[in-house]
């Protein structure tokens, strides 16, 4: 259901960069024996597939969905393994510097049982860096990333 309300929504949000070149698109799909969170803890202790799709256009515009499926006995299941997140973003160089920013959307699963209902983040983020050149081979580039996230109740 909830992939049902993204697809149209990034479908909208990308036919509204008819201006500008789409640069590169990228699909990955990963089925993995668990879902484990950026920091390392398990969310979910069973299979799962994860599917990331991004469009990237030439003025540093990018629009981007991340999706992830409980995969129990085979099958796709709407269950604990279930997130939906959307990002729209801009990315670019200021003088010397690089820069990032946007927001994402996580539309998360049922957290507890709680009679409050899905919790989903709104997560704005900035990034700023510089790249050094070493030597030839090599290089380092320093950053500092700055975000926040926001609880709102989903659906």
């Amino acid at each position: 259901m909830k992939l049902c309300v993204a697809m149209p929504l990034l479908g909208s949000m990308l036919a509204g960069c008819a201006g500008t070149e789409l640069k590169e698109t990228t699909l990955t799909s990963d089925v993995l024996s668990q879902y484990v969170f950026w920091n390392g803890v398990v969310g979910y202790d069973e299979p799962v597939i994860q599917t990331n799709v991004t469009a990237t256009f030439t003025d540093g515009l990018s629009f981007g969905l991340w999706h992830s499926a409980g995969l129990n006995d085979g099958d796709l299941n709407s269950d604990f393994g279930d997130e939906i997140n959307l990002t729209v973003g801009w990315s670019g160089k200021t003088g010397e510097w690089n820069l990032a920013y946007g927001l994402s959307y996580f539309d998360i699963f049922e957290i507890g049982d709680g009679d409050e209902g899905a919790v989903d983040v709104w997560r704005p983020y900035a990034v700023l860096s510089k790249k050094h050149e070493l030597d030839v081979a090599h290089s380092l580039t320093p950053s500092v990333k700055l975000e926040t996230r926001s609880r709102v109740h989903g659906d």
